[in-house]
């Protein structure tokens, strides 16, 4: 399915990219700055979609402002979620999220 749906995107003129396991997907997520990324993040960290989405602007170097005008909401919901997302990869910062 995840093949598919890439193929549609493309032929709509997105960038997705995909990726067998969540830990492959953030790191094409981060070298190759795609529109999506497709991978199963929710079950290998236990992310909600929410979280997963977040996820997926966080690994493109997006700030927490830039997210929740993307996502449609507030800076502070966005924080907490982007602690929570660091809490559940075992990360406290940024630029250890970015290694």
């Amino acid at each position: 399915m995840r093949r598919h749906l890439a193929t549609i995107l493309r032929l709509e003129n997105f960038h997705p990219l995909t990726a067998a396991g969540g830990r492959i997907g953030i790191e094409l997520a981060k070298k190759e700055k795609p529109d999506l990324i497709l991978c199963d993040v929710e079950k290998v960290f236990g992310l909600t979609p929410r979280l997963a989405e977040t996820l997926l602007w966080l690994a493109q170097g997006k700030t927490n402002g830039e997210i929740a005008t993307i996502l449609g909401n507030s800076e502070s919901t966005v924080k907490k979620a982007v602690l929570e997302i660091f809490q559940r990869l075992s990360v406290e910062t940024r630029p250890a999220f970015a290694r």
